[in-house]
Parts: C-alpha cells; sequence; structure tokens
C-alpha cells in the first residue's frame, strides 16, 4: 500500500482535479465514471495498478469526498450562524440608535436618534432703537420719543418624534412686549405631502405676510396692514388646521377652525353648567367669549416653484417663482364695539351691544428672482351685527374696511446670504365711517404709510441689521390738516 499514494497523486495530479472530484456516480460504467474513475481502469488495465490496488484507491476516493462534503456542510452551518448573528446584532442596533448631536449657526442644537426622535434648540435676540416724532393731534402731546428696547427674544424648540411624519414646535418670549409669552405650540401628523394636521396654539395661514416669521421679515416690522387684517386679534390662535401640498407644491392649501380670540391670555372665561351658581365649571383658558368659531381658508398657486415664507431673495433665485393666494376669514359672535356704537348716557347700554360677524377676503401675491422680492396683499373686511335693539336701528347697519400693502427689495449681494438690500414699502387702511377709530371723533379714517428700508446681512436672516424710516400721513376725523408721523427704527438680529 505504500505505493498507492504515490499512484494516488499521479492520477489525480494527471486529472488536473482537487480529491472533491472523487464525486462517483452510482454506477461504475464508462458513460456515466468521472474522470478519475476511467483514469484508474486504465492503470488498471496497462498493469500498473492491481486490482486490489484499484478498489483500495476507489474507496479511498469515497471517503475523501465523504469528509469534504462533511467539510462543506459545516463550513455552511458556521457561517449561516454568523449571518444571523450580524442581523440580530444589525436589527440591536436599529432598534437602538446612536444619539448624534449637532450645531449650525442659525440652525442651532440638533438632538436625534435616528428617525424616531430629534429636537432642534433655536433662539433669537431683536434689540432695537425707535425714535417717533409725530406732528399732527394725539392724545398725549406733540412730544417726540426715542427708546431702546428688546422688541422679541424667543425660543424655539421643535423635532419628531416616533416617525418623520409626527412634528412638534414649542416657541416662547420670556418677556414679550405685550401678551402671553407662549408664541406657538403645536403638534403636526404628515398623513401624506397631499394631507397633514396641526393642532394647538399656531400662526393661521390666513395672511401670507403674517405666515412669514418675524426672524425673516424684509422690513424690521410687518406692514400696518397686516397689524389690522391678519386677524380679529393677535398674530396667533388656537384651533385644529388641515392642509397639504399637491403635485409637488403647485398648490398649497389651508383649511382650519380657530378660537378667534387670539393667544392664550392666561384668563379664564368659567362657564356654570346646572340650574345653581355652584354647578360644574368648565375653563376656557383662550377666553374665547363666541359660541361660533372662527373658520379660515386659503389656496396658493405656484406655478414656478414655491418661493416659500421668507422675505428677501437672499439666494438669488435662478428662475422666477411666483405665488398667487386666495384666503377667506369667517370669525362669527364677536362681542364688543367694533363699530364704535356710543354706549353709556345718551347711547346704548353697554350690556345691551349686538354680537358680529366679521368676514375678511385677501388676495396676495409674491415674486424671486435674482435678488428681487415683490409681495402684495389686499384685503376687504365687513362687521355686521347680529342683533337689533328697539329704537337703534341706524347703528346696526353692516360696515366695510379696506387695505393692503405692496413691497419691493432688492439684494445686491454677488455671495448668497451676504450683502447690502434696499426695499420700500406702502400700506394703507381705510376705516369705513361707522368702524371705530373712525367713528371715534378725533379717530384716524385713514392711515398711509411710506417706508423706505436699508439691511445688511453677514449670514441671511441669521445674522443681519436692519433699518427703517416710515413716513406716516393719518386723516383724522375733525382735524384738518392730516396729521404725519415719522418713525425711525434700527436693529439687529442675531439667531443661533
Amino acid at each position: 500500500m505504500s505505493r498507492l499514494l504515490p499512484i494516488f497523486a499521479v492520477a489525480a495530479a494527471a486529472a488536473g482535479v482537487t480529491a472533491h472530484a472523487f464525486a462517483l456516480p452510482s454506477g461504475d460504467d464508462d458513460k456515466n465514471a468521472t474522470v478519475e474513475v476511467r483514469l484508474l481502469k486504465i492503470l488498471k488495465e496497462r498493469g500498473v495498478i492491481k486490482e486490489n490496488e484499484y478498489d483500495e484507491l476507489l474507496k479511498l476516493g469515497r471517503e475523501i469526498r465523504a469528509e469534504e462534503s462533511m467539510t462543506s456542510a459545516a463550513i455552511e452551518r458556521e457561517l449561516a450562524d454568523l449571518s444571523e448573528k450580524m442581523l440580530r446584532q444589525a436589527d440591536a442596533k436599529k432598534a437602538d440608535p446612536e444619539t448624534k448631536v449637532s450645531y449650525a449657526l442659525g440652525k442651532g442644537v440638533t438632538f436625534s436618534q435616528g428617525d424616531a426622535f430629534s429636537l432642534n434648540i433655536t433662539a433669537f435676540l431683536q434689540p432695537r432703537f425707535s425714535f417717533i416724532a409725530p406732528k399732527g393731534p394725539t392724545k398725549s402731546g406733540n412730544d417726540d420719543r426715542a427708546s431702546f428696547d428688546l422688541r422679541r427674544a424667543e425660543i424655539v424648540l421643535s423635532g419628531n418624534l416616533l416617525n418623520k411624519d409626527l412634528t412638534y414646535k414649542l416657541q416662547f418670549d420670556p418677556a414679550p412686549v405685550a401678551g402671553s409669552p407662549l408664541r406657538d405650540a403645536f403638534v403636526n401628523y404628515r398623513y401624506i405631502p397631499e394631507l397633514q394636521i396641526r393642532a394647538g396654539q399656531m400662526r393661521p395661514n390666513f395672511s401670507r405676510q403674517n405666515f412669514v416669521g418675524s426672524d425673516n421679515l424684509e422690513v424690521i416690522e410687518r406692514s400696518s396692514a397686516i397689524e389690522v387684517f391678519r386677524s380679529v386679534v393677535g398674530d396667533r390662535d388656537n384651533g385644529v388646521m388641515l392642509w397639504g401640498e399637491l403635485d409637488h407644491e403647485l398648490f398649497e392649501w389651508y383649511a382650519g377652525v380657530f378660537n378667534g380670540e387670539g393667544l392664550n391670555n392666561g384668563t379664564t372665561s368659567a362657564a356654570n353648567i346646572g340650574p345653581a351658581s355652584s354647578g360644574l365649571n368648565v375653563a376656557n383658558a383662550s377666553n374665547n367669549d363666541s359660541s361660533g368659531v372662527n373658520a379660515k381658508a386659503r389656496i396658493v398657486f405656484n406655478p414656478n416653484g414655491k418661493p416659500g415664507y421668507t422675505e428677501g431673495d437672499l439666494e438669488l433665485t435662478d428662475t422666477p417663482k411666483v405665488s398667487f393666494g386666495v384666503a377667506y376669514d369667517h370669525n362669527p359672535e364677536r362681542r364688543g364695539n367694533p363699530i364704535g356704537i356710543a354706549t353709556g348716557v345718551g347711547g346704548i347700554p353697554a350690556g345691551q351691544l349686538p354680537n358680529y360677524d366679521v368676514d375678511t377676503w385677501e388676495g396676495d401675491f409674491a415674486l424671486k428672482y435674482r435678488g428681487l422680492y415683490i409681495s402684495a396683499e389686499y384685503f376687504y373686511r365687513e362687521i355686521a351685527p347680529t342683533g337689533n335693539l328697539q329704537g337703534f336701528p341706524g347703528s346696526f347697519n353692516t360696515s366695510t374696511m379696506t387695505g393692503g400693502y405692496a413691497q419691493a427689495g432688492y439684494f445686491m449681494g454677488e455671495e448668497k446670504g451676504k450683502g447690502a438690500e434696499v426695499a420700500l414699502r406702502y400700506s394703507t387702511i381705510d376705516w369705513d365711517q361707522n368702524i371705530a377709530p373712525a367713528s371715534v371723533k378725533g379717530g384716524v379714517t385713514k392711515l398711509d404709510d411710506y417706508t423706505a428700508a436699508f439691511n445688511y446681512y453677514w449670514l441671511g436672516h441669521s445674522l443681519k441689521f436692519q433699518v427703517a424710516y416710515t413716513y406716516r400721513v393719518e386723516d383724522i376725523r375733525g382735524h384738518n390738516p392730516a396729521g404725519i408721523d415719522q418713525i425711525f427704527q434700527a436693529g439687529l438680529q442675531l439667531k443661533f
């Protein structure tokens, strides 16, 4: 047997194969035999090996084949076990993603864990100087005023929870000029881009410029028309809004219902349910005194790309981006005295004033192209009393008011987000003679603002200096000539 191994090696080398080639068929006929088997037969027939050596070599080949098969199976099992282990490790890593922290100037600090959670923290400061020089009749006399103030110091928390579709935002001002420190507090769920739902305290998308954040304005403050027409009270409200973007932002749509009373004011409006004064008490933190809700709807058409809701074209847009929007606001059963009916002695008792339905229509336009930014809005409002009092039929006629603004600015920087910008704006409000303040003697019947502004950006809206001069003309009932006010404002914004 000592010579079997060299003979076997010679036979295998002659075949040019490894030992796994001894995969013998069920029979040893020449038709089905492998090359190695046929080679052994030739060696046997020529007398190189004997019959018993031939049989031993065949047996040895079968044993090698069996060992090799067992080794391959073991290797396959090891590979399968390793693959399963790696999959378990990958699933564990996916279930417990690594927490990441990042920071970018103007975009704040972001904490994230995969798609399941993120928290972005930003803040912005707006220190400001103002000089007001009234030259017409005023309640406090013709006195010039110069003052410094911190117009806004706001902190914003935003991000997502569970997945990318459930987002939230919390924004507040620790030291507001007036009103509640809470600005935004809402959750938003995106079912699909075309259908999303938002609930909480938010900025309703009724007016284009009102929907622009105060940190993204081209002129240091919004126009006077926006301050009057954007809502009956304030720039934010509590409610729920459905909205979406269709056909890759070609269309935007918004529809919501709100209290119609502005921000949470911290005063509860209690209602006792039951026959006794000690009945069930229901508190409303927004002090909504209407039995109806404020309904708003808005549609926007962006034929050549969405210009978005930041003013100025600091991105030097290559292709013109144009937007057309229309909106409607129905605010029913408001209480108070919006049309200035005389009360008290010689007038209607204050407790007997009727409720009012307030309907407002809006149209807007915006354009961004190569540093040029243009926007404009027009408003028409009707105030209709919903009740009557004996002996005072003439006091309850429907009153109307109109107003709007047109604004244009040009960014002269050669680098995106860095450089100088100039802007001009005209804003007007025309009160009906039956609407306060026009209905009050000495009140303003029409207001026209002419504003020129200069801005310099170091890092877009995140770091900018703004200056604005406004020449205001007021038509005052019972006074001639008109009142003239000059307003100068300068401010710095840092967003970090």
